[in-house]
């Protein structure tokens, strides 16, 4: 009996050791290229439901917003964010992808209401360089 209830305790400390890593947030994108109007993105890993933000970028800071669309929780492949403001796209341009909530009027991005997703203060974005 006493050896059950050790192996209970020491199952229960495993769950809370992993369990951080399980609510872990992230973005990843790679193979940005400007075609017609939209930034498309080869592929964009996000950790949940929420609209990508493209910003112009610039040492690692996200500057004015130049496009956004809704993605899905996961993998999204060829993602056209449409511009919606002028984008310098030179060779080695960098714009920086922010993932934001859906908190205002739903499907409708507005930058006063669909805050930035956080991660420990940080807010859940990466910089890619656009082709």
């Amino acid at each position: 009996m006493i050896r059950f209830h050790h192996l209970s305790v020491v199952f229960f400390s495993m769950t809370i050791m992993f369990a951080p890593a399980a609510h872990s947030q992230s973005l990843k994108a790679e193979d940005a290229h400007v075609k017609d109007k939209f930034i498309v993105v080869k592929s964009v890993e996000a950790p949940s439901e929420g609209w990508l933000v493209a910003h112009k970028g610039g040492g690692g800071q996200p500057g004015k917003i130049v496009g956004s669309v809704m993605i899905k929780p996961g993998s999204n492949t060829e993602v056209r964010i449409p511009v919606t403001g002028t984008l310098d796209h030179g060779p080695n341009a960098v714009i920086i992808l922010m993932m934001h909530e859906d908190a205002g009027t739903k499907g409708t991005f507005d930058a006063s209401e669909d805050k930035p997703t956080m991660q420990d203060s940080k807010p859940v974005m990466a910089e890619v360089i656009i082709e």
